[in-house]
């Protein structure tokens, strides 16, 4: 990746996983840091929406054609939804046509990852798959740093 940041946890560097945990963390920061904060009773909330309008088309644009990005366009990621009291996965997430929907994909596999739907019955299916959706939305991230400068300042910034 070219956005150097230099606070970036040694137990993160090598393994995408644990590196998209602490990038996205440090995205939704630096949003908040930049102008896109709003409150939901009260907390402090990033603002995707007002970040995916003020990035506007030409980010899409400018990306979609990239092979590395190809799986979150072609192949977006699973939703996971409740059958029967039990969860199950969908092929329902929005097709990826615009900026908006790429962040939206972005955030999916954050939701997927992060609040465990990816494990809910023992090993990922598609370990492989999971990777290139997790290098991808890590590009994503980088790309919107080097895109929006304010984010990227402020995600850059020192934890001191």
């Amino acid at each position: 990746m070219s956005v150097d940041w230099k606070d970036e946890p040694d137990w993160a560097k090598g393994n995408n996983t644990a590196r998209f945990f602490v990038w996205f963390s440090r995205f939704e920061f630096a949003l908040k840091m930049s102008n896109r904060c709003k409150s939901r009773n009260g907390d402090a909330m990033p603002d995707w929406e007002k970040f995916e309008k003020d990035m506007g088309s030409i980010f899409f644009e400018t990306h979609k054609e990239r092979c590395d990005l190809k799986i979150l366009i072609d192949a977006p990621p699973k939703k996971q939804t409740v059958e029967g009291k039990k969860p199950i996965w969908e092929d329902k997430g929005a097709p990826v046509t615009d900026t908006k929907s790429l962040f939206k994909a972005v955030r999916r596999v954050r939701n997927n990852l992060f609040h465990g739907g990816k494990y809910p019955n023992g090993p990922v299916r598609e370990p492989s798959r999971d990777d290139k959706l997790i290098a991808a939305c890590l590009l994503v991230l980088e790309l919107a740093l080097e895109h929006d400068k304010e984010v990227g300042r402020a995600f850059l910034g020192s934890l001191e």
